[in-house]
């Protein structure tokens, strides 16, 4: 199918012929594209255009284009070399467009391996969070990576729990005994989608214990109280001390994936 003007321009915009990734592009992306109309393809590229702080009142407006925008969206997300712009368009499509085909492939084939912290974070949560199959070969070699940099381990382990994947518990308990915050969310959450509860469930622990967290960043104290540290520590390990007593009782399928004999 020939591309409208329009969308040939847009193309040329976005510089779709030098991706900044190099990525895969499926047959079936290459022919939505070619065939978006001049309308969605103007939007998107005035979403695109726009200073950044007016780039959430652009996006709203592209819901109205539902595929095509996401097509396009996908096609920015790939080509430009504004790493503001890729991270505006991955947020905008998981949240609009999170079921869209095109949102899928740019995860899958992209969004899980880049380069960008923050991308390849939200890509690992959203296919936990969407229960995205094909993931879960490529989640299992994250979570096992021991040379994984960051919270991709944990991350990628909450996504496999939530695929109702029984190797990541062990990863997930772990996670579960952590210091910190977005460890112990990861881990709380995988269990929940694994197993239908999270150590919330247990006594009046809750795995927040007091943590200020922002933007995925947890403010921490130079010199914490050491009792109350304890005290926290005491808590998590009682909480999760019940859950694998309930897990033994209830999902003893689960808690026997977990003993190994000598």
């Amino acid at each position: 199918m020939q591309q409208s003007i329009c969308v040939s321009v847009f193309l040329s915009f976005v510089g779709a012929t030098a991706p900044f990734d190099e990525a895969p592009v499926s047959a079936v992306h290459a022919v939505q594209l070619a065939s978006v109309s001049d309308e969605a393809a103007s939007a998107v590229r005035a979403f695109a255009s726009v200073p950044i702080k007016q780039r959430e009142t652009a996006g709203k407006h592209l819901i109205t284009y539902g595929r095509e925008a996401a097509v396009l969206l996908a096609e920015v997300a790939r080509s430009t070399q504004d790493m503001k712009l890729r991270r505006d368009c991955y947020s905008l499509l998981r949240h609009q467009f999170p079921k869209e085909p095109a949102t899928r492939e740019l995860i899958l084939t992209q969004g899980m391996n880049s380069a960008d912290f923050e991308i390849r974070y939200v890509s690992l949560w959203h296919v936990g969070e969407h229960r995205v199959e094909e993931a879960r070969a490529d989640l299992f070699r994250q979570m096992t990576d021991r040379n994984s940099e960051g919270w991709f381990r944990d991350v990628a382990a909450k996504s496999l729990g939530e695929l109702g994947d029984v190797r990541a518990l062990p990863v997930l308990i772990e996670a579960c005994r952590h210091d910190r915050y977005m460890p112990r969310h990861f881990g709380n959450m995988g269990l929940l989608g694994l197993s239908g509860k999270s150590l919330n469930d247990f006594g009046k622990y809750s795995y927040g214990e007091g943590a200020f967290v922002s933007g995925g960043k947890e403010a921490q104290m130079l010199n914490p109280d050491p009792l109350e540290t304890v005290t926290h520590q005491a808590a998590r390990l009682t909480a999760l001390r019940d859950y694998l007593k309930w897990l033994q009782q209830v999902r003893p399928e689960l808690y026997g994936t977990l003993v190994t004999e000598f």
